[in-house]
C-alpha cells in the first residue's frame, strides 16, 4: 500500500499560519498519518510534528485568555451637594484609574475599578482620592452599555479657607495641612464602544455622587459631593482573564 503525503503550498501555508486553528489540525492530522502507517523518514519528524503541535495549541490558548486591560481618563466637575441641582460653577478635577474583570460575558459582565484623582473646590477644599469600586456593566444595544457603581476609598481634604484662632485677645492664623477623610461612592453612567471590540477604545459619561466623612463633626459630619464625568477608556495593558 502506498501512502500519499500531499504538502501545501506557498497559498495553503499563508492560509494556515493566518488560522492557528487550522494550522493545529493540518499537524495534528499529519503527525496521525506517519503514526498509522509507520512510514520511515530519513529522520524521525513525528517528535518535531508533536512539539509543533502542542507549540500552536499553547499560542492559541494564550491568545485566548488574554485581553488588553483599559487605561481610563476623566475630566470632571464637582459640587458640594446630592444629585439634582446645578454643577455650576466648574471645580474641575482629573482621574486616572484601570479596571479588572471578573467574567468575560458580554451582556452583563462585573469588575473592580481602581482610581486616583484630585480636585479643586473654590472655598471648600484640594482633595486627593484614592478609591476602588465593583462596576456592574450592561449591555444596552450593539456598543452602548451602561455603567453601576459602588465604592469606597480614602480621601485627602486640605482646605481653601484661612483657619485663625483666638489667643491672648488675638486671632492668630493656624496652618491646616489637611486631614484625611472616608470616601463612600455610588455613580451611574453610560459608555460607547468606537470599535468593534468589547475591548476597544471606549467614550463615557457618568455621575457620580460620593460622601466625604467625617467632614466637621460638630454640625456636618458627613458631606456629599456630586462630580459628572467625561472621559475615555482606551486599552493599553496586556494581561491574561
Amino acid at each position: 500500500m502506498t501512502t500519499i503525503i500531499v504538502l501545501p503550498n506557498i497559498k495553503t501555508l499563508t492560509l494556515l499560519f493566518k488560522n492557528n486553528n487550522y494550522l493545529i489540525r493540518y499537524f495534528y492530522q499529519l503527525t496521525i498519518l506517519l503514526t498509522q502507517n509507520n512510514i520511515k523518514l530519513m529522520i524521525n519528524i513525528r517528535p518535531i510534528l508533536v512539539t509543533i503541535n502542542l507549540f500552536f495549541m499553547l499560542v492559541e490558548a494564550n491568545t485566548q485568555e488574554t485581553w488588553r486591560r483599559p487605561v481610563t481618563f476623566s475630566l470632571f466637575t464637582v459640587a458640594t451637594q446630592l444629585p439634582g441641582g446645578k454643577v455650576t460653577p466648574i471645580h474641575p478635577g482629573i482621574e486616572v484609574g484601570t479596571e479588572f474583570r471578573y467574567n468575560k460575558s458580554d451582556k452583563n459582565q462585573w469588575l473592580q475599578t481602581v482610581k486616583v484623582g484630585g480636585y479643586y473646590h473654590k472655598y471648600s477644599q484640594t482633595a486627593i482620592q484614592v478609591y476602588s469600586e465593583l462596576n456592574y456593566r450592561k449591555k444596552i444595544i450593539q456598543k452602548v452599555r451602561g455603567d453601576f457603581r459602588l465604592g469606597t476609598g480614602y480621601l485627602y481634604a486640605i482646605p481653601d479657607l484661612q483657619t485663625f484662632v483666638l489667643e491672648d485677645g488675638v486671632y492668630k492664623k493656624k496652618s491646616n495641612p489637611g486631614r484625611s477623610q472616608l470616601m463612600v461612592t455610588s455613580s451611574l453612567g453610560i459608555r460607547y464602544q468606537l470599535s468593534d471590540s468589547n475591548d476597544g477604545p471606549q467614550l463615557f459619561m457618568h455621575m457620580q455622587c460620593f460622601l466625604q466623612m467625617p467632614f466637621i463633626k460638630s454640625y456636618v459630619p458627613v458631606l456629599p459631593n456630586t462630580a459628572i464625568h467625561m472621559g475615555v477608556s482606551w486599552p493599553f495593558f496586556k494581561t491574561k482573564n
